[in-house]
């Protein structure tokens, strides 16, 4: 009987070692599959954030397009139209390759850059084509080569006369830039496998060059299991799953995540080893198998406890070999600790800390000695909070769950304060609670990061109110100018005079805009640069053959919006005029352009040519002429001075005072 419950003791004991061992072999397959799942959820986001950014780069083009195909002279598709195709293609042309108006019935009315042997093509036995005839909602092409030679895809917004369909306005968009803004850079920092595939299974982006354009299907180095991957990604469905890979012989993990875009749906993958992503647990792989060993060795111990086979001296000195074991574990857990990013504690049920890593001593600046002389968990947060620490301090003592209340702000030795989470959990010796472990995570960086979120929301509503304001103002003064050039018009040369010189203006005005979105101040034109580009088109415009030349005199002068369009229309005018009227009977002339500061807030414009110059009967205040009565307006618009002399050619000076109650 005595021999019986020696055995079933023994084989109690050995079923005891045999669970802790299953245990740990449990423990190594969650943590396994935590670690799948992590990679798995980080590899969607990827692939989420490169699909968002796909979209938001095609949505950027279909706002443009959608705006400008409810221009008038683009719906009624008139000679106004090459001038704003011209002019959104010098904009864009770093981006697209043309921009094009198909007609209601299919066909290539117009493209910029100008390509005459295709105007009239056919196009309606392209399928997004016939999409868009058929549904008169935007639609975006297959990839295709275009005759550039570059991959490639077009987008077509559809153009609506009322309710009558008129066509489209297409721009053609390298598929290059789509891969080196979402696809090149994801490729480059990741250690994984990434493709894009159409809904028809055409890979569109590939690792292996020579698959692109090709169908999944087609290719024989694709694993069965794979193949239904692609089925559920040209299905538009979004996962993660593992299939292996014959190729390779590897096990794969994939995420998958479709990309809706207008009449497409793409869809976007990332795989990765398997074997690379559990690498990292190879430690911990052979962490278990040094416990099970000892787990084992403790099992053989045990048994020759219980059959009295080994001396008393033996046991002994097994056991003490045993602590040692222990002691190194110990030992080696707090070396890693040591080595971790972030900071790790303890404390015995006082609140005094008995072990922090070398974190501790970086961020909290106290010294070793510091740490010896004794120093409380409560003493590294700031008084206002200490009371609300040990409430739930005693609350992780006592087993309660503390829900979210983590965040603390951190005091360091020289009284430098920032914000923290403290995680903590009881230490038990023997079932009994004998102190708190725990880890502070510096949250510094993130909250610096949520602060300029904010900000940068306040800064782009307040913008988009300012674009708006400007925009209608501008949109007045454009209104403005061409009510004035049309009361002018009596014959069909002054109606082409009338739209260049109308051109022109509009140009001097988008001008102003475009050199202010292109700095970082949003309200200040640099109107030297200014001043440059636009004589710079002038004379393109008027006088490109001839040998016409400037001299300028330029200070950096930095103007407001309300000042600097004024004073643009009216450097606009005198140039114009300079170069239309000074030299009707020479090939060459010299035209001085001075724009200088006076005072503290005055400033003085002045344009001077060697032409023949005006004839010194006419006065400027009683004349017919557009362009000098809207020069007397806009001066009087900045209360500005004009004075005209007729020496040597022909000098107009502005003076005029910056009245900052008016920016």
């Amino acid at each position: 009987m005595k021999l019986n419950t020696k055995r079933i003791t023994y084989i109690s004991g050995l079923l005891v070692i045999l669970s802790i061992i299953y245990l740990l072999f449990a423990i190594y397959l969650d943590v396994k599959e935590r670690t799948i799942q992590d990679f798995n959820n980080q590899q969607t986001l990827l692939a989420d954030q490169a699909a968002k950014g796909i979209q938001e780069y095609i949505g950027y083009y279909h706002r443009e397009l959608t705006k400008y195909s409810k221009i008038l002279p683009i719906i009624k598709f008139d000679n106004f139209t090459n001038i704003i195709f011209e002019h959104y293609y010098r904009i864009n042309e770093n981006i697209i390759l043309t921009i094009s108006r198909i007609d209601a019935d299919g066909k290539l009315a117009f493209t910029y850059p100008p390509n005459d042997s295709a105007i009239g093509s056919d196009l309606t036995y392209q399928k997004h084509i016939q999409t868009l005839m058929k549904t008169h909602q935007p639609v975006v092409s297959e990839v295709f080569t275009a005759v550039q030679g570059y991959r490639c895809i077009a987008y077509h917004v559809p153009v609506m006369d009322g309710d009558t369909y008129a066509g489209s306005i297409a721009v053609l968009i390298p598929f290059e830039d789509i891969a080196n803004n979402f696809l090149d850079n994801l490729q480059n920092r990741n250690d994984s496998n990434i493709w894009m595939i159409s809904e028809q299974g055409t890979e569109l982006y590939c690792k292996n060059k020579e698959h692109i354009g090709s169908q999944f299907i087609s290719q024989p180095d694709q694993d069965s299991s794979f193949i239904k991957i692609i089925e559920k990604m040209k299905n538009g469905e979004k996962g993660s799953l593992k299939y292996f890979d014959s190729k390779t012989n590897q096990k794969m993990l994939i995420s998958y995540t479709p990309i809706h875009i207008a009449n497409k749906i793409w869809s976007i993958s990332i795989a990765g080893r398997e074997n690379h992503v559990l690498s990292p647990l190879k430690s911990f792989q052979h962490k278990m198998i040094l416990i099970a060993g000892i787990l084992f060795v403790f099992g053989i111990v045990y048994t020759y406890y219980l059959f009295g086979a080994v001396r008393i001296v033996k046991e002994e000195e097994k056991r003490l070999k045993i602590e040692n074991a222990l002691q190194v574990s110990e030992t080696k857990f707090q070396e890693m600790a040591k080595l971790l990013p972030q900071i790790i504690y303890e404390t015995d049920l006082e609140g005094k800390l008995t072990f922090v890593n070398k974190q501790a001593f970086k961020t909290f600046d106290y010294s070793l000695e510091d740490f010896n002389n004794g120093i409380s968990s409560i003493d590294i947060i700031i008084p206002g909070e200490r009371e609300r620490a040990m409430k739930n301090i005693q609350k992780v003592l006592q087993g309660e769950i503390i829900g979210n209340d983590h965040e603390y702000t951190a005091i360091k030795k020289d009284g430098t304060t920032f914000p923290v989470l403290i995680y903590s959990s009881p230490i038990l010796l023997n079932d009994k609670v004998v102190g708190l472990r725990g880890i502070i995570v510096d949250i510094t960086d993130r909250k610096n990061f949520e602060e300029q979120i904010q900000k940068s929301l306040v800064e782009k509503e307040i913008l988009l109110k300012e674009i708006h304001h400007r925009v209608k103002n501008n949109l007045n003064v454009i209104s403005s100018l061409l009510t004035l050039q049309a009361s002018k018009i009596t014959n069909t040369d002054q109606a082409l005079t009338a739209f260049k010189e109308s051109r022109n203006r509009i140009y001097s005005i988008a001008l102003v805009h475009e050199q202010l979105y292109k700095t970082d101040d949003f309200s200040r034109i640099d109107m030297k640069t200014y001043i440059q580009n636009i004589s710079r088109e002038i004379k393109y415009i008027y006088a490109p053959e001839k040998e016409i030349h400037y001299d300028l005199h330029i200070n950096d002068i930095l103007l407001d919006v309300n000042h600097a369009i004024p004073c643009g229309l009216i450097l606009n005018e005198l140039i114009t005029n300079a170069f239309k009227h000074a030299f009707p009977n020479t090939e060459s002339g010299n035209i001085s352009i001075w724009f200088k500061s006076v005072n503290k807030n005055g400033y003085e414009i002045c344009v001077k040519d060697n032409g023949i110059g005006l004839p010194k009967d006419m006065d400027i205040n009683n004349i017919e002429s557009l362009g000098l009565n809207l020069i007397t307006v806009l001066a009087k618009q900045i209360d500005g001075e004009i004075k005209v002399e007729r020496n040597g050619g022909t000098t107009f000076v502005i003076r005029f005072n910056l009245d900052t109650s008016k920016t």
